[in-house]
């Protein structure tokens, strides 16, 4: 369920699987954020969960993020590039 304070995306994020939430303004898409993980020292391959920033701090996965894009009309393109999960490439 998506909560009301959640009126858009902000930014790409990565939860990495230590529950620290990496991001950066955008328009960082998740290949820097996984740059941004290297260079913090954490091993590759970078494990965690690609998602986004709600513009309330919430962390929400692809597909919510999804959801929530689709409600704000959050598109830079008329076209979606992946139908399920949002991509940073779909916003800015």
């Amino acid at each position: 369920m998506i909560a009301r304070l959640d009126n858009n995306i902000t930014t790409a994020a990565i939860k990495t699987l230590d529950g620290v939430i990496h991001t950066l303004p955008r328009p960082a898409r998740h290949h820097t954020l996984i740059r941004l993980c290297v260079e913090k020292g954490y091993p590759k391959p970078i494990k965690g969960e690609q998602g986004f920033l709600t513009d309330s701090g919430k962390f929400c996965d692809r597909v919510v993020a999804k959801e929530i894009a689709k409600r704000m009309n959050q598109w830079r393109t008329k076209d979606y590039i992946h139908l399920e999960e949002l991509t940073s490439e779909e916003l800015w």
